[in-house]
């Protein structure tokens, strides 16, 4: 994980009472140094009145009218980051999807990390739109998803590694997550911990050879975890093995260890799979209520299109108007 001197931070709703993304980013700018971008796509449809010729003309207007509203808005909350210290800049753009307009942005200003905030469905639990789903696939920086509204305090940081690199995971992957945790933890003043999933065996029958080789799968996992972790600091009590399945070890170990944040690695395993972010991370994303810090290994990215607005003319870029100001770090 890179040094993080530009956060871009995604703000649905900047007239929000409570702006959990934003509040936790302000965290990290602080922590780290960093700059911070408050970002809005707007991609709601805006109409006229057919009678209002032109018709071109009447739309631009409400469109920038619209526009400049909700930038009014994002400059107020950028104030408020600007007096405690936070270098602060604000964007708002039309265009859609939205995903590539965030990628876009985070492209344009060379973004470190993505700041956004999860959705929690309305009968419990978390519920994952297709626009954050992409955004978390496609994006080649790390993403936090914010799932508290907490803010962090001394936080227990957990890293998930897998030593093992099963599923043909890149080895540099851990070596990744373990660094990303390292650093946020340390940022943030708060203490690390690491788990590893094992397999552990299972016989038809419980029987001493089997608790056996149970008790030597559980410390060869331990082993391989301390060699993994060595020379990060994080003492062994803070260790943690189970021979759980890999997603629920983890959310058990979170719960157990108080984590308000999970640091995960995404590795899709084959071309045919390449719309998921692998199933672990997405098990996970669903099912923890931790935030989630989201790595990926570093890899060629395909080039996203230029902004485009809905029945906009094919091959024809739309020119996005934004009001922005400096961004330190």
């Amino acid at each position: 994980m890179r040094r993080i001197r530009r956060i871009l931070v995604t703000v649905s709703n900047p007239s929000a009472i409570s702006l959990p993304a934003v509040a936790k980013a302000a965290q990290l700018a602080q922590a780290f140094g960093a700059g911070l971008r408050l970002f809005q796509v707007l991609s709601a449809p805006v109409s006229a009145a057919g009678d209002l010729p032109p018709r071109h003309l009447v739309l631009g207007a409400l469109e920038n009218y619209t526009r400049s509203a909700h930038e009014a808005c994002l400059r107020a909350i950028a104030l408020r980051l600007q007096r405690r210290g936070i270098a602060t800049s604000v964007a708002a753009a039309w265009d859609h999807p939205a995903e590539e307009a965030i990628l876009r942005e985070a492209a344009r200003i060379r973004a470190d990390l993505i700041v956004t905030e999860a959705r929690a469905r309305p009968e419990g639990g978390w519920g994952m739109r297709l626009t954050d789903w992409e955004l978390l696939r496609r994006s080649p920086v790390p993403i936090l998803l914010v799932k508290r509204g907490t803010p962090y305090r001394r936080p227990r940081v957990l890293v998930a590694l897998d030593p093992d690199h099963t599923f043909d995971k890149p080895a540099s992957l851990d070596a990744d997550i373990l660094e990303a945790g390292i650093r946020v933890s340390a940022a943030l003043r708060g203490d690390l911990h690491a788990v590893h999933a094992y397999a552990r065996p299972h016989d038809a029958e419980d029987t001493a050879e089997t608790e056996m080789a149970q008790a030597r799968a559980a410390e060869a996992a331990g082993a391989k975890l301390e060699r993994t972790t060595r020379g990060s600091g994080i003492p062994r009590m803070r260790l943690h093995v189970s021979g759980r399945h890999v997603p629920d070890a983890i959310e058990e170990v979170a719960a157990a260890t108080h984590s308000a944040l999970i640091v995960v690695g995404a590795f899709a395993r084959s071309s045919p799979r390449r719309h998921l972010i692998g199933n672990t991370a997405e098990r996970i994303l669903d099912h923890v209520s931790s935030d989630i810090l989201l790595i990926k290994p570093e890899a060629p990215q395909p080039p996203l299109l230029r902004g485009r607005r809905r029945g906009a003319r094919p091959g024809k870029p739309l020119r996005l108007t934004q009001t922005e100001s400096a961004v330190g770090g």
